[in-house]
């Protein structure tokens, strides 16, 4: 039950996040990706339940969770090269951002990705097949990109820029670390999904610090959306 309420807490707060930021300025591009991100995420954590509590349909479930996480890893690093300014400024790297992600996205829709779901002692155990790896790859580069684009977007920025940045950074590092840890490298060290039920709480520490942000130092420019709501 404790966990039900993180997930439905978890689901409810990436939504509002993402309709605040985006009702913003819809115009700004980088706004539209960050409710995306935001959408991907509640998403992600509805099905990561559901792969866990609804065995029924656990295979259905599980491979959503992939296909979610697929498109949440896109929009986050479409959102970080934008957003405050564009860092990778080559056309090819949105398309081919894209495309990479259209195309794995559709792999875990596959059998040869995930033929089946193993259920041990209550817990779904995912059984991968030789197209997972697609996927282990697609993850790494994107995770790299990730935190190269933080670096990157750190150093160029300074003074107001950089407090607001400081803990949405912190907040995007943690979430990606910690759901790595639970929902990718547990799974593949222990051979056991146990945790990965918890991954998707990890989201909260991506909320909170980019609210915090958005309350404390105006990230988004936002203040005047939640005053008038």
């Amino acid at each position: 039950m404790l966990l039900l309420t993180g997930i439905v807490v978890v689901f409810i707060a990436n939504i509002i996040l993402g309709i605040f930021v985006y009702l913003n300025d819809p115009s700004k591009i980088y706004n539209r990706y960050f409710a995306l991100l935001c959408l991907s995420l509640s998403l992600w954590s509805g099905f990561n339940y559901l792969a866990d509590y609804q065995l029924s349909n656990t295979l259905i479930w599980t491979r959503m969770t992939f296909f979610t996480i697929s498109y949440a890893l896109l929009f986050l690093i479409l959102f970080l090269n934008l957003f405050p300014r564009r860092l990778i400024k080559n056309v090819y790297f949105s398309y081919i951002a894209i495309l990479s992600a259209v195309v794995t996205s559709v792999i875990t829709l596959l059998p040869s990705f995930v033929p089946g779901v193993e259920i041990k002692d209550g817990v779904s155990n995912v059984l991968t097949g030789p197209l997972y790896y697609v996927f282990l790859v697609y993850f790494a580069v994107f995770f790299i990109a990730l935190v190269c684009l933080v670096v990157l977007s750190w150093r160029k920025s300074s003074g107001q820029d950089r407090i607001k940045l400081k803990y949405l950074m912190m907040g995007v590092l943690a979430m990606a670390v910690l759901a790595s840890v639970s929902n990718l490298i547990l799974p593949l060290l222990l051979g056991s999904n146990e945790y990965a039920k918890y991954g998707t709480l990890a989201t909260l520490i991506f909320v909170a610090f980019t609210a915090y942000s958005i309350i404390r130092h105006s990230l988004f420019d936002i203040r005047s959306v939640v005053a008038r709501s």
